[in-house]
């Protein structure tokens, strides 16, 4: 801890002297070092200096993409789903940055009931199961149209994501459970009751959630 606010310190006063040669790297290690100590507006301000000054694509979109966690972590949903909306106007985003700030920008949008927006966005990640955005976003689109009454679809959605498959078995549990109450919901209750049974049969995974909804419906 010693050595790490030591150069932290060190990095600071590099910032402070302001040379262009070093400023990207000092801007890079503080903001991460901030951010991971949960100092998240501080993290913002230095990560929101270095989308500023960034000498090349890459520092700027690593600095865009701290700004959107650090905005969602201080629940600045409005400010997290426009940095996310310029971070994607950009044309170089690996695969892995684009899902990320779709999922973020996605969870944003829900939160300032942005919803069809959302829905955007998680449709998009839906389409790649094999990522745990698109695997929680195909949970997400089911769970929705579950919400809004509209059994058919959410039945449909579970489906496709049978169909695909994905390794975030936790995902999928959950998505089991919304076809269950689909089922239930028009008035299936034999299926909604094979569906939780088989799911309590097979679920390898130890989370308590899955298992308590599992139980309170099977009562």
């Amino acid at each position: 801890k010693g050595n790490k606010d030591e150069a932290l310190s060190r990095f600071r006063r590099v910032i402070d002297a302001g040379n262009v040669k070093f400023l990207d790297n000092a801007l890079l290690y503080a903001s991460q070092t901030e951010y991971n100590n949960g100092n998240y507006r501080q993290a913002l301000a230095d990560y929101t200096r270095l989308a500023n000054v960034a000498r090349n694509a890459t520092n700027k979109q690593t600095a865009q993409m701290g700004m959107i966690r650090c905005q969602t972590a201080m629940s600045d949903y409005h400010e997290a789903a426009r940095t996310a909306t310029e971070l994607l106007e950009g044309s170089t985003l690996s695969q892995e940055m684009v899902n990320e700030a779709r999922y973020l920008r996605g969870k944003a949008y829900q939160q300032i009931n942005e919803v069809e927006k959302a829905m955007a966005d998680f449709r998009y990640l839906a389409n790649d199961t094999r990522s745990i955005q698109g695997a929680e976003a195909q949970f997400i689109l089911a769970d929705t149209y579950y919400r809004w009454k509209s059994y058919d679809r959410a039945e449909a959605q579970v489906k496709e994501f049978i169909q695909k498959g994905t390794p975030h078995q936790y995902w999928m549990a959950r998505a089991l459970i919304v076809l269950s109450d689909t089922y239930r919901a028009k008035g299936d209750t034999f299926q909604a009751r094979q569906y939780l049974e088989s799911l309590k049969a097979n679920y390898k995974g130890d989370e308590a959630d899955i298992q308590q909804m599992i139980n309170e419906r099977l009562q």
